[in-house]
């Protein structure tokens, strides 16, 4: 555990000096470029795509670590294959901005590739049918991933408390193959707080190229939770996106908007969207919610699993609101 400690800090320092370096040296091209349809609340270009930078550095010391541990990596094969697949279509996505019908297609054979992994010789009718809504709820969330990243920090911020909260679960709970995956969570934990530093100034976004990466590690160790009898536990690690997506996903249908368009609909953007409050104050709100949605996991494991469930839906809620009003 100490040397994983250590690696976390190199991993975090390699990746903090490659970013400065890369927007010092003006060497990244890639950018992010606001339109009249509101494609971006940003005002002004920003790098984006820089989660091509966070996802090879934290391979390569994940790599690294298995390797001086000598731990066995044919476990990981398909898992890494997947991550830099779902990398290389993000990218693509950020260079030449893929046809939204075609990236959700591409976006489906990802979620079944990842479900698939974990239900395989699905025979009776009630694991076809469990199957089936299985991927129907990766599908929802990997998308959830993708959509919020509209504002600074947000996504990030997801993805620290995701990871702590996952580092609650698996610390009570003492199944191997969650230990192996929580490794490089735990890695990637590091990584996101060196992005983060950068991503809080509004220069640079992680883009599709790391929102796609994301979004297919949060929902690989999420059916790992799944097929481990934790799914509740699950869903509150992702309750306020799911549930900001899906009801934003529900008005567009009551007002017949098109589901596909990426028009930053959702309810974290709309303070910034009215012009009425800053990213700042967006993230503020949605870190002190992650906080009430921690102990609410602390309840869920601890004390009562649906009375942690019902308050982080609750505080899930009370934070949609806040922002619907602001």
């Amino acid at each position: 555990m100490n040397s994983l400690f250590y690696i976390s800090i190199l991993n975090f320092i390699i990746l903090y000096l490659s970013l400065k370096f890369l927007i010092k040296k003006k060497l990244w091209t890639i950018y992010s470029y606001p339109t009249t349809e509101g494609k971006k609340v940003k005002s002004n270009k920003v790098y984006s795509g820089l989660g091509l930078v966070c996802i090879i550095v934290t391979l390569a010391t994940f790599i690294f670590y298995n390797q001086l541990n000598n731990f066995e990596m044919k476990n990981f094969n398909y898992f890494l294959i997947f991550i830099i697949i779902s990398t290389f279509i993000g990218l693509l996505d950020d260079i030449f901005d893929i046809d939204p019908y075609l990236k959700l297609i591409t976006i489906f054979f990802i979620c079944l590739f990842i479900c698939f992994s974990f239900f395989e010789g699905a025979i009776t009718n009630i694991d076809k049918f469990y199957f089936l809504i299985t991927v129907l709820f990766i599908l929802i969330y990997f998308n959830s991933v993708n959509f919020i990243d509209g504002s600074d920090g947000f996504l990030i911020c997801h993805v620290i408390f995701y990871i702590l909260g996952a580092i609650l679960i698996v610390n009570n709970i003492n199944i191997k193959i969650l230990d192996e995956y929580l490794t490089f969570l735990i890695i990637f934990l590091s990584t996101s707080l060196a992005f983060l530093i950068f991503n809080l100034s509004g220069k640079i976004i992680i883009g599709n190229t790391g929102s796609f990466a994301i979004g297919f590690i949060l929902c690989y160790f999420g059916i790992l939770l799944i097929r481990n009898n934790l799914f509740y536990q699950l869903l509150i690690l992702i309750m306020y996106p799911l549930t900001d997506v899906i009801l934003s996903l529900l008005n567009k249908l009551i007002i017949k908007k098109d589901l596909i368009k990426k028009d930053f609909c959702y309810f974290f953007l709309k303070p910034i969207k009215n012009k009425k409050q800053t990213h700042f104050y967006v993230l503020k709100n949605y870190f002190i919610y992650n906080i009430f949605n921690f102990f609410s996991l602390y309840i869920s494991i601890y004390i009562d699993t649906f009375f942690g469930l019902f308050c982080s839906l609750a505080i899930s809620c009370i934070l949609i609101l806040h922002y619907q009003r602001n």
